[in-house]
């Protein structure tokens, strides 16, 4: 081919789909090596090739190696006022193969060449919102959709949707409302962090591991904000969506669960829609939506939708019961929430007062868990958490699964003890078995190659973390059960490891 220029794009593969970064090789403008993206205008003056003078043009390219599958071959690259603008299939372009160039009609003529692929305007937008929907049914599915499209479709398919596609900022786009943009965005951080520790796992080793039923949790709750809007025309540009509006608390889509929450129930929730009657949320942890009506939101008076929390919103919750209907009921008003007892209050400003806390609110519980997070560590202080839980503070769970970092089995169990919840309890539970292995193992190292398919990644992290024996290390890096735990445990024998980034 001689001297060529270089385009950096991301497209998906014709061959296996899989959308990555590729090298298209070209020769337009001054062929000398030049590295472009799309957006950069073309140079020249140098070894020219084409025409100068005419600004809108396709050029006969060639796509270069795919990571996945090692397909190569032709590809249309357009160029619209001297500046590369998108690539497409030379399919659509007849006659481009017998010439290295052709002149594109202007903008808006009667006759328009334009690439199929990328986002190329409102219709393609709606088209990526709708897909996003089928998307989130598998992430929302969680283990069952792990078995359903394997473990690297179910990574690959919201990347490649949200990060494969070039010229298209979608939290921008106004095909979506803001609190559509924020429940994504919140899958798209879930995904993010659990991605490094997917690697290298099957499909029963990644469900072991959790993570597809966490993101599910922050799934569901984006997949009904988007069904509660519907679906987009694909034919036909729309301000609004006009397709098939899913209620999926409506128990049509949503059967109740087995087993009911039981009344009293404190819970956290987010908030999916807003209804005459009141609020729709999805109840974290344990897969149901519920419905909070009108006169269960605040205290304060509720004068219309507008005085509701908006879409997107996180609240704690106490569960009421279920109604005629068998649709979970909850109330968020702040007098039906468990709060600390006079004692309880004063209790806590002793310790915030102890670590050199300033607290605005005592009942916010986003101020006192910083303050018992900074406390934790204080044996001292100690005493006075326990007590200020028997006064009614309700962050047992968090408290206690973080004083487990500091104290042994025996003194680990009394704090077990003070959860009520049966679910808490059990993951609490879990937590002091495994404190209790890691230090087992940093005092008294051993081989460990045949335990750790049993054991959770949280815990092999751990472990790396607080041993500095040569043969536990190895064991880990031999045999661990992700990508990213086998590479710590390397470069900590190799004595290079800084720490998880």
């Amino acid at each position: 081919m001689g001297l060529f220029n270089s385009l950096d794009v991301t497209v998906e593969c014709p061959s296996c789909l899989v959308v990555a970064p590729r090298e298209v090789q070209f020769r337009y403008g001054a062929v000398w090596q030049y590295r472009y993206g799309l957006g950069d205008v073309l140079r020249w003056g140098r070894s020219d090739v084409g025409d100068r003078a005419v600004s809108d043009v396709v050029v006969d390219a060639w796509l270069c190696e795919c990571p996945s599958c090692d397909h190569e071959g032709r590809i249309a690259l357009y160029v619209r006022d001297n500046t590369l603008v998108a690539v497409g299939p030379v399919s659509d372009v007849p006659g481009l193969q017998e010439l290295e160039w052709l002149p594109l009609p202007p903008a808006g003529g009667d006759v328009v060449i334009e690439p199929t692929t990328g986002i190329t305007g409102r219709l393609d937008e709606q088209r990526r919102r709708n897909q996003m929907m089928d998307v989130l049914k598998v992430l929302a599915a969680g283990d069952q959709g792990v078995r359903q499209v394997g473990v690297e479709a179910f990574y690959t398919s919201f990347f490649e949707w949200s990060g494969g596609i070039e010229n298209w900022n979608w939290c921008a786009s106004t095909v979506f409302t803001a609190a559509e943009v924020g429940l994504l965005t919140e899958v798209q951080k879930m995904l993010m962090i659990s991605r490094g520790e997917a690697a290298g796992l099957d499909a029963d080793g990644l469900i072991a591991s959790g993570w597809p039923w966490r993101i599910s949790q922050v799934a569901a709750p984006a997949l009904h904000v988007l069904n509660a809007r519907g679906r987009y025309s694909e034919q036909v540009v729309e301000d609004v969506p006009t397709g098939k509006v899913i209620d999926l608390h409506d128990r049509r889509y949503s059967p109740r669960p087995a087993d009911e929450i039981a009344e009293g129930t404190l819970v956290d929730v987010t908030v999916v829609c807003h209804h005459p009657y009141g609020l729709g949320v999805w109840v974290d942890g344990v897969d149901q939506f519920g419905n909070v009506n009108v006169p269960a939101i605040s205290d304060e008076p509720i004068g219309s939708p507008e005085d509701y929390p908006p879409i997107g919103d996180r609240l704690r919750a106490v569960v009421i019961g279920y109604n005629g209907s068998q649709q979970l009921r909850l109330t968020t008003r702040r007098s039906d929430l468990p709060a600390l007892t006079a004692r309880g209050a004063e209790v806590f400003e002793q310790i915030a007062h102890a670590v050199g806390a300033h607290i605005t609110d005592v009942h916010d519980e986003h101020e006192r868990w910083q303050v018992y997070w900074t406390a934790i560590s204080h044996e001292d202080l100690r005493p006075l958490i326990r007590e200020a839980i028997s006064e009614g503070e309700d962050r047992v769970r968090q408290i206690v699964v973080e004083t487990l970092k500091y104290v042994d089995e025996a003194e680990g169990r009394t704090w077990v003890d003070l959860i009520q919840s049966d679910h808490d309890r059990a993951f609490a539970e879990q937590r002091l078995r495994e404190w209790a292995l890691i230090r087992e193992i940093a005092d008294r190292p051993r081989k460990i190659a045949a335990e750790l398919p049993e054991l959770t990644l949280w815990c092999q992290r751990r472990i790396i973390e607080h041993t500095t024996s040569d043969l536990v290390l190895s064991d880990i890096a031999e045999s661990g059960s992700s990508k990213r735990i086998r590479h710590a445990a390397r470069e900590k024998l190799r004595g290079r490891w800084k720490g998880w980034a």
